[in-house]
């Protein structure tokens, strides 16, 4: 089975992928994406977030490398920076949810 461009680039370090994705290599994004996409829904998962919430949160995630890759400092940080980003947008998810369910009067336990 043939790895896609995408898949290739995911392997390489995270240098070359800022660095090919702030170049314009829509190909470097595609293996950016790819690279950090377990770790983001891993953490929206540890969240307990529903696989819709996932889907947003890392929607969200992905726009905010977007445009926030190009001022990041330290390239060596991007796991710890996505991480940082990842994490509270979560729990705003899931106070989101816990709120819309009291008022909607249904079973919070399920949100534990």
């Amino acid at each position: 089975m043939k790895a896609e461009p995408g898949e290739v680039r995911a392997a390489w370090s995270d240098t070359r992928l800022v660095k090919a994705c702030l170049d314009g290599d829509e190909l470097a994004w595609a293996g950016l994406i790819e690279k950090y996409k377990r770790l983001i829904y891993g953490i929206a998962m540890r969240y307990r977030a529903t696989p819709e919430d996932a889907a947003d949160i890392f929607q969200a995630v992905c726009s905010d490398l977007v445009s926030e890759l190009p001022r990041l400092r330290r390239v060596e940080s991007l796991r710890s920076w996505l991480i940082s980003i990842t994490a509270p947008r979560c729990l705003r998810v899931k106070e989101q949810r816990v709120r819309r369910e009291r008022k909607e009067g249904g079973d919070l336990d399920a949100l534990a």
